[in-house]
C-alpha cells in the first residue's frame, strides 16, 4: 500500500483542516512515497520487479463509504450523524487523491 503526504502540505498552515487531514491519514497509514517503499525492500535485499499504481481504488473506496453513510442516514435517526461534515471529509479525501497528496500501489519484490 502507498498513502504518501506531500511535503508541500506538511509545510504549509498547520492550523488548517487540509494539514490536521492529511497529518492524521499520514500518522494512520505509517504514510510513505512508494519509492520509499521500494528502498526498504531493497535494504532488506530484495528487488523490486513491478509496481503499480491504483489511485482509483481509493476513488471507489470513498464512494463506498459515502454510500453506506447516506444509506444509514436514511435508514436511522443516527442524529449523531453530520452529513455536511461527513461530506465534507469525504471531499477533502476526494481532492487528495486528485492532487497527488495520498495514492494506492502495489510492489513486486523478489529475491535475487
Amino acid at each position: 500500500m502507498d498513502c504518501s503526504i506531500g511535503d508541500d502540505i506538511l509545510a504549509g498552515d498547520r492550523s488548517s483542516v487540509h494539514h490536521k487531514l492529511y497529518r492524521n491519514l499520514a500518522s494512520v497509514a505509517d504514510a510513505r512515497p512508494l519509492d520509499e517503499y521500494a528502498a526498504v525492500l531493497g535494504s532488506a535485499g530484495l528487488r523490486v520487479t513491478h509496481r503499480e499504481r491504483h489511485d482509483a481504488a481509493i476513488g471507489r473506496m470513498l464512494d463506498q463509504i459515502q454510500a453506506r453513510l447516506t444509506l444509514l442516514r436514511i435508514s436511522t435517526t443516527a442524529a449523531h450523524l453530520d452529513p455536511d461534515v461527513i461530506n465534507h471529509y469525504l471531499d477533502l479525501a476526494r481532492q487528495a487523491v486528485s492532487d497527488g497528496i495520498i495514492g494506492y500501489g502495489l510492489l513486486v519484490a523478489e529475491k535475487p
